[in-house]
Parts: C-alpha cells; structure tokens; sequence
C-alpha cells in the first residue's frame, strides 16, 4: 500500500464503492460486457459509485461505454500440472500474484474501506490467492468484501474428476483459508451442480446468486406474424455449426411456414457453414454485434427459443441466454442432463429437451415444442411473471451487500440427497475428519478404532434423514466377522455386522441408518463409525500394511427419512 492504514486516519464519509476487475471484454456480443454494464447501471441505481477495471488491450469503444480504466495487464495463465516438473508448477502460481501489482494499485487509489466492495466477474485461483495476501496487509476498517463468480468447472464436466488445474483451486482456497479477514472474501454460484462441484474442490462455503444479466425495460416487439424459432449457437454448439441446414430442412418439412432468426456469437461464426440455398430463405441472420437493447429485443420478436448446444459443457455451467429467454416469457429447447434441463424440470422455464446435438434429435425436439406450443407459452408466461428480473444484475448486488453486512463462516455445505464419492479425492475430503485412509480409487478405509465425518447444512433439515453408505467390509479367512457402530452426537444409531459367511460375503452392499429429527439450530451434524475390531494386513500375514482397517466406503449420502 501507499500508505499505512495508521497513516490514512478515520475513512472519510462518501458513497460505498464497488470494483468490478473484469479481465474478459472480447466484444460488445459477449455475456462480459453486458454483465459489466448491468454492474455498472445496478451501483448507481444503488447509490454506490461503480469503478470498472478492463484489460489494456480493451476495445476503447467498449471501454469508454462502461467508464471503464483500461488498467489490467493480462490475466495470469491458469495453472496446471502437466507433463512438466510439479516443483516448476508450484513456484510458477506462487509467483503469479506479482504480476497483479498493478491491479491492487489501481483498486488502492480509491483508499477502499469495509463499507465497499471489490467483484472478479470470473473465478481464477491465482486471483483467489492474490486477494487473500492482499486483505492480509490491510487493518480490519480497510478489507472490503471480496467476490468470485465461479463461471467455470473446476472439475471435469465429463467425468466429474479433477483436471491439471483443480489442485491449484484447492491449494487457493487453503492459502486463503490461513490469511486474515478470509471471511469476507465469499465464492458465488449460479446453480446447485455447481455450488456442489466449488465447495468440494476448495473445501469452502459458496453462496448461490442469480445469474447476472443486464435487463434493461425493453419495449416489446410486436408478436411474430409467423411461428419464429430464435437459435442461439456458440463455440459450443458442436457440429450444429456445420449441419445447421439440415436441422431447419427437417423442421420445414414438418411446416414450410415456420420462420428462423439465427445468431453465431463471434468466435462460432468463423467456424460455422454457410446456409444452404433451399432454407437460406426462412432465415434471418442476427448480427453478430449488437447494441444490449436490440439484442435483448430478439427474445420479444420470437415464438421458441432453441439454445443450440452440446449438453456436456452446461452440466454444471449456466446459460446466461437461457435465464434472458426465461425472464421474456419464451419457451425454450435444451440440450438433456444439463443445468437448463434442471430448471425445466424444478418449474424455472418451460420447454423440451433434446437428447443429443444430433440434427435430428433437435428437429424432433422442436417439433414436439411447436405441437405442444399453447401449453408451453402460457406456462413460460407465467413463470416470468413471477420471477420478474430474476436475473439482473441489480438482484446480484444486492445479494452480495447483504453477504457482505453478515457474519459467515466459510465451512463447506452438503445438501440432502447429494452423494458423497469416497473415491474421489476432492469431492469428500472436505467433509472428512479424522480416522481415514488414503482416498483411492474405489473409496476409502477406516483406519483404527474410529472415522468421523462433519456435515454442515445451509439449512438444517428438521425432518428425520436416512443415511446410506456403499460400505467394502474388511474380512478375510484370517478375520472374519466386523461389527460397526454408527454414532451421532455420541448417540448409537445403527449396528452393521459383517461375517465373511453371510449373504453378501466380502463384496459391498449398502447399510442404512436413520438419524432421528434435528432442532433448526442444531450444529454440524457429526457421523462416527467405530469398529469393534479393526485388523491389518500385516498382522493377518497378508501384505506389508501396517494400516488397521475396518470398513470400507466407496460412496454415501443422506436424505429424507420418508424418501426411498
């Protein structure tokens, strides 16, 4: 800092101050600039000044939109173990946050206090890191509330398993977890796949936020003379890029009167394939560019929305254009298994799904929207009706004001009914305490006498809950019966007895416990495994581990008594 806290004196009295560092601006199309003017409209609606930070190779067009200081050097690289040597990797991140000095000294001129907020639009662990130390060095009056919205998978979206740079996320969050004032740096998520997949990777409390959107008061178009599909595709709509001719043929011969509007973002238009000439004619192509007014005036101009896209990249991600198709009342057709899907079907848009990027899965899909066209806009009607602006940037400052006014702990959550992967490391260590073994690829054992799990619920669930453990019983010729005691709070809940003679043998099988109704206020919810007679390896004359193992656990969860 410039300045010693000491020296500065009393904060003087002006309006609070929200710093956006916005380190993506590629265009005006971009969901980075629309969020970034929605920032900047909500502070000032607010009474906040707003303070936009953006790349130095920032179209100045763009920047001088926003009011925005074209201040920020190139975001650091995201680390990764590759094929490269590990001790390289790690004095690489180490030494990345230097290369933000000129971030922090942009964000110091305004001499930020505890009443004034700082927001990274994107998550980056090399931020998260650089952001603890710099809280660190400031005197409590002096840390405002920091921010991430996590917009990327730490994990794989395929497989669910860390890539090269989930450690990297994890070891972030573990030199943030040490720093001073680490509690008012807070993880924000837009959606329950990926509050799950955040809170595991850096064993820490995220909070869900809508997705932010600029929605400004658009006057509605007049309704479309004829049935209009509006298509969205981007970088990851698949081969819809290039077979996107055979997917419009299909829907004309279903009705030649139906009408398209189809729109490339930047980066899939340079790969996509020019129309073909026998449906070029009931296209309309939407540029490209566009003013936030015009191209939000697109959803008012159609009947359906077709979010063209492959379904593994939104499993966990959320569709900004889909939350803009819901709040204007459009049906939508997504892609099968994803985020969108999920708001269909939990009643936060309407529409159908389809089951592959496949051409023809997706005419299908449409058809079945088009038949079913009534009942699909009366019930998107409705739902926008009662999620006004749902998505605005203004519902996401909000938001966070009233994070930032709270005293939170930052312990990861679990959410009933979510499953725990034992084999996985990063997606049940953070729920682990002490009396475990090496997470491998199966699952974990108990080691010694006894295992403990912590769970803490953001809300905790008052009804009875059933807890189920995919359970590999330790048993052998040498060792052939186990009995496992399951505790909570110290009190016995269930008994397991394993014999090497019974029905199942050695191979796993699923044990149940009830846990009796819980006060509202009651803590974390506190799991003990005890085995009566752990062995090991070793002793039995087996192998060379020393470990004493018991039981076995590949995956659990818990959830409401009464469900099956």
């Amino acid at each position: 800092m410039s300045k010693s806290d000491a020296e500065r004196g009393p904060p003087a009295a002006r309006p609070p101050t929200l710093v956006v560092a916005g380190f993506s601006l590629p265009d005006q199309s971009s969901h980075f600039f629309n969020e970034l003017l929605g920032y900047k409209t909500a502070a000032e609606a607010l009474g906040w000044t707003p303070k936009l930070f953006v790349p130095r190779t920032a179209d100045p067009g763009l920047a001088a939109q926003l009011a925005a200081s074209a201040v920020l050097a190139p975001r650091p690289a995201l680390p990764g173990f590759g094929a490269g040597e590990v001790a390289g990797c790690l004095d690489a991140f180490f030494a990345a946050a230097e290369s933000l000095a000129g971030l922090w000294t942009a964000i110091e001129a305004d001499e930020l206090t505890s009443k004034d907020a700082i927001l990274f639009p994107e998550d980056h662990p090399v931020l998260i890191r650089a952001a603890g130390l710099w809280l660190d060095g400031r005197a409590p009056g002096y840390r405002p509330a920091i921010f991430f919205r996590f917009v990327g998978n730490p994990l794989n979206s395929a497989t669910g398993q860390p890539t090269a740079h989930t450690p990297f996320y994890r070891l972030a969050s573990r030199d943030l977890r040490a720093r001073a004032a680490h509690e008012r740096v807070f993880f924000l998520v837009n959606n329950s796949a990926m509050a799950r997949a955040v809170t595991r990777v850096c064993s820490r409390r995220v909070f869900l936020t809508p997705m932010p959107k600029f929605m400004p008061d658009v006057p509605q178009a007049a309704a479309p003379k004829q049935t209009t599909i509006y298509i969205h595709l981007n970088e990851r709509s698949g081969r819809l890029l290039t077979e996107l001719s055979a997917l419009i043929r299909r829907v004309l011969q279903f009705d030649p009167s139906i009408r398209f509007m189809v729109k490339f973002t930047l980066n899939a238009a340079a790969r996509a394939a020019p129309l073909d000439r026998d449906v070029a004619f009931a296209v309309e192509m939407i540029p490209a560019e566009q003013e936030p007014a015009a191209y939000l005036t697109n959803f008012s101009r159609c009947t359906l929305v077709l979010l063209a896209y492959e379904a593994e990249p939104y499993t966990v991600i959320t569709s900004g254009v889909c939350a803009e198709a819901v709040v204007f009342g459009k049906p939508i057709v997504v892609p099968a298994g994803t985020t969108m899907a999920l708001d269909i079907a939990n009643g936060r848009g309407a529409g159908i799904e389809f089951a592959s990027a496949d051409p023809e899965h997706v005419a299908v899909a449409l058809i079945e929207a088009l038949r079913s066209g009534p009942r699909l806009q009366t019930a998107a009607r409705g739902i926008a009706q009662r999620t006004p602006k749902e998505h605005s940037c203004l519902r996401v400052i909000e938001r966070m004001l009233a994070l930032a006014r709270g005293q939170h702990d930052m312990e990861p959550r679990y959410s009933l009914g979510e499953q725990i992967d034992f084999g996985n490391y990063c997606d049940c260590r953070c729920f682990m305490r002490g009396g475990w073994g090496e997470t491998e690829g199966w699952g974990a054992w108990t080691v010694g006498p006894q295992a403990e799990l912590e769970l803490r619920f953001e809300e905790t669930p008052v009804e009875a809950m059933r807890l189920k453990v995919l359970a590999h019983p330790y048993l052998t010729a040498g060792h052939p019966r186990t009995r496992v005691s399951v505790s909570v709070e110290g009190q016995l809940m269930a008994e397991w007895v394993f014999a090497v003679d019974d029905a199942h043998g050695t191979e796993p099988r699923e044990c149940e416990a009830i846990i009796p109704a819980r006060s509202r206020d009651a803590g974390p919810l506190r799991i003990a495994f005890s085995v009566d007679k752990p062995a090991s390896p070793l002793a039995l004359g087996l192998s060379a581990d020393r470990r004493e193992l018991g039981l076995g656990v590949s995956k659990l969860w818990l959830s409401a008594a009464g469900a099956k």
